[in-house]
């Protein structure tokens, strides 16, 4: 799986990693182990930003597992009202996710 990301989309995203999901206490075993596999995805991320790519290059390719956290941890998670942009393509990033594994 791939999550298709402009520059500001994968900006907005790293912001609501470093902001949210690696501030957050797992609350339980089954949130931590989410939390274990998207900070895969936050070093992807990160790196691809560290790079400072031209274009489009600011996709990143997901496992199997990854995705599927992915998908757990925003379903239905309200991030709040300062984060209006990010919640829409998160939501449109869920919706996608869900298809291909539903």
């Amino acid at each position: 799986m791939t999550l298709k990301l402009t520059i500001r989309q994968a900006e907005a995203l790293y912001n609501v990693f470093r902001d949210i999901v690696n501030q957050d206490p797992a609350p339980d075993v089954t949130e931590s182990l989410l939390k274990d596999l998207l900070k895969q995805v936050f070093r992807k991320l990160e790196s691809k930003l560290e790079a400072r790519l031209k274009g489009g290059g600011y996709s990143i390719s997901l496992t199997d597992m990854e995705a599927k956290a992915y998908y757990l941890y925003f379903n239905q998670r309200y991030l709040g009202e300062g984060w209006r942009y990010e919640q829409t393509f998160i939501n449109d990033q869920v919706r996608l996710l869900n298809k291909l594994y539903a």
